[in-house]
């Protein structure tokens, strides 16, 4: 549906060309139709006022409307990559708890991103039943994925007409992953939730995991 304005005023050229170029311009044949020709010229002057009329309406709006949104649209996209990676930077410094300083693999490297939750580091922070560092892991993730969610909106907020569906499609996603039900849930509850092994293994590493998935995906358009 989105393109469907765009292909009328594909018609509309075609069909005033038509018209100019089969009777202003004879290199088209003309429609035989049996009437007077003094209401053929007449009805010839009359789509000949309209094509014309149509044509430079399509030009005023191409000068006015549509060159000056490409045109900004050129000089806004380094700006919306920018705004793109800070969301890439913010990801990849989430406080899970588990990362060595200068030894993190990419956010592109899902499998070693993956294989960190794997680690000893981790597992002696979170695999521990009623661990309370599990709540600081927790909480840590919670205010992160606050902070990303506010990013993505105002990237949303500040530039939607120049994003393109695939992006905003993406964005919304990762501003509204299926654990933010969780997260809702918790804070209800005044964080008095008690988390086990199968919830970070279940449910955390996986979203954070889908997070950075959705990125890459992001980043690659």
């Amino acid at each position: 549906m989105k393109q469907l304005p765009r292909i009328i005023v594909y018609v509309g050229i075609f069909f005033a060309l038509w018209v100019i170029f089969s009777i202003e311009i004879p290199l088209i044949p003309k429609v035989p139709v049996y009437l007077t020709e003094s209401f053929i010229n007449g009805l010839n002057r009359v789509f000949l006022a309209l094509s014309y009329s149509y044509l430079a309406g399509v030009i005023v709006y191409w000068f006015t409307t549509v060159f000056p949104y490409y045109l900004a649209k050129k000089q806004i996209r380094p700006v919306i990559k920018n705004r793109i990676s800070d969301i890439g930077s913010h990801l990849s410094k989430m406080n899970l708890e588990f990362r060595a300083p200068g030894n993190n693999p990419e956010i592109t490297e899902i499998d070693k991103v993956r294989a960190l939750f794997t680690t000893e580091k981790w597992r002696a922070k979170c695999h521990i039943p009623d661990n309370l560092a599990c709540y600081d892991v927790t909480d840590a993730f919670i205010r992160d994925y606050r902070e990303l969610q506010r990013m993505v909106g105002l990237l949303i907020h500040d530039y939607m007409k120049y994003l393109t569906t695939e992006q905003l499609l993406l964005l919304e996603k990762l501003r509204k992953d299926p654990i933010d039900q969780f997260f809702i849930t918790y804070e209800g509850s005044g964080n008095r939730f008690n988390f086990s092994d199968l919830f970070y293994e279940k449910i955390l590493v996986p979203s954070y995991i889908e997070l950075l998935l959705l990125y890459n995906k992001l980043k690659g358009l």
